[in-house]
């Protein structure tokens, strides 16, 4: 017998929250006078005969199916992306891919999307605000004449007087520019040299923007897009600031001297021509090129300057305003209102200028200044790809398809020099607001450094860096692209292992006599040894880039680092017939040293302190005084050939060190004591420890 249903109390009595006696009427409610109503329980619904458990069964199995195919669609694109980051050394953060909203209102009726479409609009408009009428407006006007009036006819060129408000208004800036012919030689020597360094622009489309100004300019026109002068003129001060004799022969200047200085003119005419791209708020990506290439040129004459830093803070300024760091974002398609609208060779060009600014912003965290330890671009804030490995003579309009990793190409230094930007800024992260100040950080931080740097070497192409203990790898058959490599190769070659004398730097006397930090002693030596003997292979190899090399502040630095590193180890030594075996190898780098220093003023005070701690150690070069441009003669003790490298020589004599003789006083404050280690005035040893490395 089945169980009866239990009776449920009326409705008043469960409002009312009264005990009911359940019996219709029940007390309550005949004793209130109201009439009682009883509570109907829900019948539950019998389910049907016909599903059975195999139907359930079957409908379960189809629900799985389809959540199962709709992860593996949304798992499908990160798994690509996955693989195809993972074939590549180092690849660019991978974009969070959301679903557009345009997804969503598929599905609405047509008169709503237009609303949502007039809603964004006016969204963009309230934050998107242009330049008024009465903004100030400067007027450029172009004109040629030969280069060597170039500084005579810019003396008078401006207007300085104004009668009324209108004209101070609309003031006009005369830009005198070379000649045709003239121009064109100095576009062609810095796509020659520079542009292997600082590839952030396409050979093809430079030519020809070239060719457009100048024949607009002998159709009687004088405006020009401000963005192609602001390029135009950042190269020329580019090209006449590492003007050197061995370019005397193209007959352009008198002499090296005359184009020097004209840099100066060049960089005031090109922040002429900023400041009007300024107040007219008019940005393009030739604009962000010029500034490039402007902050490189004060870089290399300033060091770290205000002017310099600024021009490139601006120039990433402006590359976000133009939207390059979402060139390749996941929403950026033809019919999103502020997706750049470039493609083909202009992409591919915006990438180039996107990452060659990150990787500056990255290396940069770990220099002097204000800026150290810290960096602007974040990785997680920007959707770019990273440039192709492409010569500009393959990069068309059409898909292009990069080269392989280990190919060379003039955009393998860019994308070595990348690679090394990403180590930094991990190291930037471990350490934020010091870097990689060798004073600063802990040893421990020295030695994770060092093996960022470590790893960087080993996967970096072979082709590329030249080892003291390996042969060179040959270089291709066509000339130009064996020159492209051999000013890639030198520059990065002294650019990282440049950085590792740096970081090892105040261990290094310490390494001689605590075996603690004796690693920090060999990998300094064995870096400054490298460096020499790559400045020796270019000279030996006649390379384009000739004497301008040291003007440039990554050569020079690094090879006055390599030198200082050698001079210290030779100030330790007492026994006088190794210090005689020394002092004769370094005779040579000590010459190119000193004409280095006649090129670029940002290493003479470090060279004079050098004097300095070489005279106080009875330490004298016979070399003195002998014309920079001289060469070692053949078979003398300073000839480096393939079979006898300088650095081999000081492997070989490499070798427990003798105690370090101690030096008292005031004036040994900087130098190498022997006996105090921990004692020495390293900040006023090596003041120039920080200088720009770029």
């Amino acid at each position: 017998m089945g169980r009866q249903s239990r009776l449920l109390s009326c409705h008043f009595c469960r409002v009312r929250k009264l005990r009911c006696n359940r019996e219709f009427p029940c007390s309550n409610c005949t004793s209130r006078g109201v009439a009682c109503s009883a509570v109907n329980r829900p019948v539950a619904k019998k389910p049907s005969q016909g599903t059975t458990n195999s139907e359930l069964l079957d409908r379960l199995e189809k629900v799985e199916a389809l959540l199962a195919a709709r992860i593996d669609d949304r798992d499908q694109p990160a798994t690509a992306s996955a693989s195809a980051t993972a074939s590549e050394p180092s690849s660019p953060l991978a974009p969070v891919v959301l679903t557009p909203a345009s997804h969503c209102q598929e599905n609405l009726p047509p008169k709503l999307q237009n609303l949502i479409k007039d809603m964004a609009f006016i969204d963009r408009s309230c934050f998107s605000m242009r330049m008024h009428d009465w903004a100030p407006e400067d007027t450029l006007i172009v004109r040629t004449c030969p280069i060597h009036l170039v500084m005579q006819r810019s003396s008078s060129s401006c207007q300085n007087h104004f009668s009324s408000a209108s004209e101070w208004m609309k003031s006009t800036k005369y830009i005198w520019v070379p000649n045709r012919p003239e121009a064109e030689v100095l576009v062609h020597t810095y796509l020659a040299t520079m542009r292997h360094i600082n590839n952030i622009a396409h050979g093809p489309s430079l030519t020809k923007m070239v060719a457009e100004i100048y024949d607009n300019l002998e159709r009687g026109s004088t405006q020009v897009p401000v963005g192609s002068i602001i390029f135009l003129l950042a190269i020329f001060a580019t090209v006449t600031q590492l003007w050197t004799t061995e370019d005397d022969e193209t007959g352009l200047f008198s002499d090296f001297r005359e184009a020097n200085a004209q840099a100066a003119l060049w960089i005031k005419l090109s922040f002429d021509a900023i400041e009007g791209c300024r107040r007219k708020a008019d940005v393009s990506l030739e604009c962000v090129q010029g500034l490039i290439i402007l902050s490189v040129s004060l870089l290399n004459l300033e060091g770290f300057s205000s002017r310099a830093c600024s021009t490139l803070y601006r120039a990433t300024a402006i590359s976000r305003e133009l939207g390059l760091h979402r060139l390749d974002h996941a929403q950026n398609s033809s019919n999103h209102p502020e997706a750049p609208v470039w493609t083909g060779v202009q992409a591919e060009v915006g990438r180039r200028v996107w990452w060659h600014l990150t990787a500056t912003d990255w290396v940069l965290a770990c220099c002097s200044g204000p800026q150290r330890g810290t960096y602007s671009v974040n990785p997680l804030h920007m959707a770019v790809t990273k440039p192709l490995n492409l010569n500009d003579d393959d990069l068309t309009e059409e898909r292009a398809v990069a080269l392989p990793y280990d190919t060379p190409t003039s955009m393998s230094y860019s994308l070595q020099r990348l690679r090394f930007a990403e180590e930094i800024r991990g190291l930037v992260d471990r350490a934020p607001l010091i870097g990689l100040a060798p004073y600063a950080i802990g040893y421990e931080h020295i030695m994770d450094a060092d093996a960022a740097i470590e790893r960087f070497l080993q996967t970096t192409p072979p082709f590329f860096l030249l080892r003291a203990d390996s042969h060179d790898r040959p270089l291709p058959r066509d000339i130009d692209t064996s020159q492209s490599i051999q000013l890639q190769r030198y520059t990065l070659t002294l650019f990282v292992y440049g950085q590792r004398c740096r970081l090892h730097l105040p261990y290094f006397v310490r390494g001689s006599v605590d075996p603690e930090y004796s690693h920090s002693r060999q990998v300094a030596l064995r870096s400054a040894r490298i460096i020499i003997d790559a400045e020796n292979k270019v000279r030996r190899e006649n390379c384009k880039l000739g004497l301008s090399r040291f003007k440039m502040g990554a050569a020079t630095y690094s090879y006055f680092m390599a030198v200082t590193i050698l001079i210290l180890d030779l100030c330790q030594l007492s026994d006088e017939n190794e210090k005689a075996a020394k002092l004769q190898e370094l005779e040579g780098p000590w010459s190119i040293l000193e004409e280095a220093q006649t090129l670029s003023r940002l290493i003479t005070g470090g060279v004079e302190m050098l004097k300095q701690v070489m005279q106080k150690h009875g330490i004298w070069f016979s070399t003195a005084g002998v014309s920079p441009y001289s060469m070692p003669a053949s078979g003398s003790p300073n000839d480096l050939t393939p079979g006898r490298t300088f650095g081999t020589n000081i492997e070989q004599s490499m070798g427990p060190r003798p105690s370090i003789p101690h030096c008292s006083g005031l004036q040994c404050k900087n130098m190498i004591s022997g006996t105090d280690i921990n004692g020495v005035d390293w900040d006023n040893l090596l003041w120039v420890l920080e200088a720009p490395f770029l």
